[in-house]
């Protein structure tokens, strides 16, 4: 089969610009999957052929046939083609014209994941429009009901299995969004084939929001995670909190009726009022401003080896109410999990708690007042040598968010940092030669600020030897 060879080297000038062509695929050319889930959050991915704007994922199931509408210019040749997560070409249609209904039977020759549909013109090396589609393993129903603010929102989930084989469930995610906010829980299983999932409503406005459940693998397609089944959204609102008011009623006053005669010359003194007693007024205390937190965070070492792990530990003292803790790890590591949670040293239950390579959040409520909270993260280190992993982030108490002191954590070699050696030798593969997969790996160490462009140049001519 084609692999895609000289479309890996388009993208690297589409990402970084190199050679001064525009990061944006083209608009000339579109491509539709029918009955498509269109409902979901627009979001622009990196792909291997420069930005694209996904606002629509297909929903296939194997055994049936997905189906396609192109749009393009009618005096430009064009290719359809079918990638999965290996960026193997499945199929391929070539040398058309203008716009294009087709359809492709998804046979034997696919399983249930994730895949890209790809036109591409000038041979093999220009890639103009994407769009994503699913063949899917699970069907996927979710229920919700609508709650007033401060209540939590809970999502229920049933999965059930529509195509057969080696079963890639790695996790179920939650995906909240609308009124600009955007929120990604991980579900809980509760049963064999049911799970659910949480959401806080301390910081949503009210108002409509959507929800959609992804099921995940541990295989990932240009770097973003594989999907073996998508919801449709559902909505969920979140209402104002109802205040009743008791009216107090209003006396009418009576008018005092005139005397028939006239009061005598030396009337009796009146009897003086009783005193009314003087309220005692209650301050109101002011609120009170997180002014006393403390954020430490620490790293069991700054210098591992290839492969090897790295625990961090964040530390909040005198929080109060809820906090959120978020990391982000620069490059992105080859794996991570949260290690515990505790409040006062206490092990608690967040709300929310996820870690991908990429970084964490840990979400917990009502943990009272002036107590501390700490969170250990396990990441696991690439296996270049050399490589600077930064960990950075930010720590939300209540409605404040305090930034978190940088880390880093250096990969060096068994016997200490490595002499310095060719940027080609450095990410060449056991045999020696660049292959797609070592071109995929500095695309994206470029696209971190990692790679200068003389230095991408260098490993694009080696791939192309």
């Amino acid at each position: 089969m084609w692999r895609a060879h000289t479309l890996v080297v388009v993208m690297i000038i589409l990402a970084g610009g190199i050679i001064g062509v525009s990061a944006e695929l083209s608009t000339e050319y579109s491509v539709d999957i029918a009955d498509s889930i269109e409902d979901i959050p627009a979001q622009t991915v990196n792909t291997e052929w420069g930005n694209a704007t996904i606002t629509e994922v297909g929903n296939e199931r194997l055994g049936e046939d997905i189906s396609i509408s192109t749009s393009a210019p009618n005096d430009e040749s064009y290719a359809i083609r079918i990638i999965n997560n290996d960026q193997t070409q499945i199929k391929g249609v070539f040398d058309l014209n203008g716009n294009i209904d087709m359809s492709f039977p998804l046979d034997d020759q696919y399983d249930p994941g994730t895949y890209v549909i790809a036109l591409t013109k000038d041979g093999r090396d220009t890639a103009v429009e994407v769009e994503p589609f699913i063949i899917k393993r699970y069907d996927i129903s979710q229920s919700v009901d609508n709650v007033t603010k401060g209540k939590t929102i809970t999502v229920d989930i049933e999965l059930k299995e529509v195509t057969s084989g080696v079963d890639k469930l790695q996790t179920v995610n939650v995906t909240l969004y609308g009124n600009d906010v955007v929120r990604s829980a991980k579900a809980t299983k509760t049963g064999e084939k049911s799970y659910q999932a949480k959401f806080t409503t301390d910081e949503l406005s009210t108002g409509s929001y959507d929800i959609y459940t992804g099921v995940e693998t541990d295989d990932d397609i240009y770097g973003y995670t594989e999907l073996i089944g998508v919801s449709d959204s559902i909505s969920v609102t979140v209402e104002e909190i109802e205040i009743h008011q008791r009216s107090t009623p209003t006396s009418t006053p009576t008018s005092t009726p005139t005397p028939a005669s006239p009061p005598p010359s030396n009337p009796a003194p009146a009897p003086a009022p009783a005193p009314s007693p003087t309220p005692t007024l209650t301050p109101t205390p002011a609120p009170t401003s997180n002014t006393s937190i403390d954020v430490t965070r620490s790293v069991s070492s700054t210098e591992v080896t290839s492969g090897a792990q790295v625990t961090i530990t964040t530390e909040v003292n005198g929080a109060n109410g809820s906090v959120s803790i978020n990391s982000t790890y620069t490059p992105a590591a080859n794996s991570a999990a949260i290690q515990s949670t505790t409040v006062d040293g206490v092990s608690a239950s967040p709300v929310l708690s996820q870690a991908t390579v990429n970084g964490s959040t840990v979400t917990l409520e009502n943990i009272g007042t002036d107590v501390t909270v700490t969170i250990t993260e396990e990441l696991t280190v690439g296996e270049r040598v050399n490589v600077t992993h930064n960990i950075t982030g930010n720590v939300t108490v209540g409605k404040e968010t305090f930034e978190v002191n940088p880390m880093s954590v250096t990969v060096v070699s068994q016997t200490g940092p490595e002499e310095p050696q060719s940027v080609v030798d450095e990410y060449a593969g056991e045999d020696g030669k660049i292959q797609p997969r070592e071109l995929l790996e500095a695309i994206a160490d470029f696209r971190a600020g990692e790679l200068q462009p003389t230095d991408v140049l260098e490993i694009i001519a080696a791939f192309r030897d």
